[in-house]
C-alpha cells in the first residue's frame, strides 16, 4: 500500500528529520486516519468544523427558502439552492426572472453566487441590469467573478452602458477579456 509523507505532530516526536531539519513520518492513509481517530484534539476540531458547516448550510437554506418557493411556483422543483449549481436544469424566462429579482435583493454572497451561477442555464437571453447592479454593490470578489463569468457566458442585454462605464476598470476589462467577452 502506498505510504504518505506528512509533517509530524506531537504524537510523532521520534520520527527522523529530513535534510532541512523538519520532521516527517511515512505511513499509509489508513494508518494516519486510525491514529487521528484516537486523537481527542483532532476529533474535537473535526466535530467543530462539521457543526460549523451544518450551521452554515442551515442558515443558507433558511435564507434561500423564499427563493425556492418562488422557483417552485414557476415550475422548478429543487430542494436546495445548491441544486442550481450541482444539478443544472434548463431555466425558463419566468425562472430567470425569479433569479434576477432575488439577485438584486440578495445580501448573502454565497447565496447570491449560487443564484448567479444558476443563470448559466437560462434558455433565453435576459436583461443583465440586475447582474451589473449586484456587481456594483458587492465587494465579495468571488461573487464579482461569478457575475463577470455569467456576463461573458450568457451575454445579457441592456448592459452596454455599464460596460462602457466599467471599461476603465482594469479588473473588469481584463476578466471579461480573459473569459472571451
Amino acid at each position: 500500500m502506498p505510504k504518505i509523507r506528512h509533517m509530524t505532530s506531537e504524537l510523532d516526536k521520534n520520527a527522523p528529520a529530513d535534510d532541512e531539519g523538519e520532521e516527517f513520518s511515512e505511513e499509509t492513509a489508513e494508518q494516519l486516519m486510525t491514529r487521528l481517530e484516537k486523537d481527542p484534539d483532532y476529533i474535537a476540531r473535526r466535530d467543530r468544523r462539521r457543526n460549523r458547516l451544518r450551521q452554515v448550510a442551515e442558515e443558507r437554506t433558511a435564507i434561500a427558502k423564499p427563493v425556492l418557493a418562488e422557483l417552485r411556483a414557476v415550475g422548478l422543483e429543487i430542494e436546495s439552492i445548491d441544486e442550481l449549481v450541482n444539478k443544472p436544469v434548463p431555466l425558463s424566462t419566468e425562472m430567470v426572472a425569479v433569479l434576477l429579482r432575488n439577485i438584486a435583493a440578495c445580501e448573502e454572497p454565497i447565496v447570491c453566487d449560487m443564484l448567479v451561477h444558476g443563470l448559466v442555464n437560462a434558455q433565453q437571453p435576459f436583461d443583465g441590469r440586475d447582474l451589473t447592479t449586484a456587481y456594483d454593490k458587492t465587494y465579495h470578489e468571488a461573487l464579482r467573478w461569478t457575475i463577470l463569468n455569467t456576463i461573458a457566458c450568457k451575454r445579457p442585454y441592456n448592459i452596454d452602458h455599464w460596460l462602457k462605464t466599467a471599461q476603465p476598470n482594469a479588473y473588469i476589462h481584463k476578466t471579461l477579456k480573459s473569459l472571451g467577452y
